[in-house]
């Protein structure tokens, strides 16, 4: 698998925790999940939030995974728009941990580092095309 700036979650809560600022505000995920405002805490929310979630579902049997991000890393600043941050990289670097207990391979890649996104990305799925 190959993503560029992808959340390993879509949990509000985990993502304020991940994340932090106002980037559980994503004005997306409210419809994304067909809750009203006064639904987004219920047992029913919970259940959404942990089903949306890819981090929930890994198994020792996942491809690896390359994953790409160009936000700025570190905090959030303190005036933080909602939703700024959607595509942190600290959701990738939370899937290459949960990834790495698993012992499979994750790959995170960041704008600072020089990487040449789509040069990476077409070698990455090229490596694992199978003949």
């Amino acid at each position: 698998m190959a993503v560029i700036g992808a959340q390993s979650t879509y949990d509000p809560r985990v993502i304020r925790e991940w994340i932090g600022g106002r980037a559980h505000e994503h004005p997306a995920l409210e419809g994304f999940f067909g809750l009203t405002r006064a639904e987004l805490d219920s047992p029913r929310a919970l259940k959404l939030y942990e089903d949306a979630s890819p981090i929930t579902h890994l198994t020792r049997d996942d491809p690896p995974v390359w994953a790409y991000y160009d936000e700025p890393r570190g905090p959030l600043p303190a005036d933080a728009r909602p939703g700024q941050g959607i595509h942190h990289i600290n959701f990738g670097l939370k899937l290459r941990e949960k990834m790495m207990q698993l012992g499979l391979s994750c790959q995170i890649r960041h704008k600072d580092e020089g990487a040449d996104p789509f040069r990476e990305l077409t070698t990455f799925v090229k490596q694992r095309l199978k003949p």
